[in-house]
């Protein structure tokens, strides 16, 4: 049975997004090795905003793996229970779509 318009364009967007993401994980492999080339005095500032780097490839998962559960049919609350980072889902679905962070450790998981 084919997949309705609505389901295949959140499949779509969440294929986008993943793509989207493989290009910023390069983006952030070329900033680290431009890091080599930042002078000592900004070196650690430098590195603190080069971080966002991970957050934003985290929130590119997570979005991306929420939009393909919806587009498969999943329910909406059980996907937005699935995301890991509690304040995104906060965001998305308000704070009862947002599980306790102590249950995981935290919301960010550097690399």
């Amino acid at each position: 049975m084919p997949q309705d318009p609505l389901h295949s364009l959140l499949s779509a967007v969440g294929d986008e997004l993943g793509d989207m993401r493989i290009d910023l994980d390069d983006l952030a492999a070329l900033t680290s090795e431009l890091m080599a080339d930042v002078p000592d005095a900004a070196r650690e500032t430098a590195m603190v905003r080069a971080q966002a780097y991970d957050l934003l490839l985290q929130r590119l998962d997570e979005l991306s793996g929420l939009l393909a559960a919806l587009g498969a049919g999943a329910p909406v609350d059980l996907s937005l229970h699935a995301l890991s980072l509690s304040d995104l889902s906060a965001r998305l679905g308000g704070a009862a779509a947002a599980h306790d962070p102590a249950s995981d450790g935290g919301e960010v998981h550097l690399f």
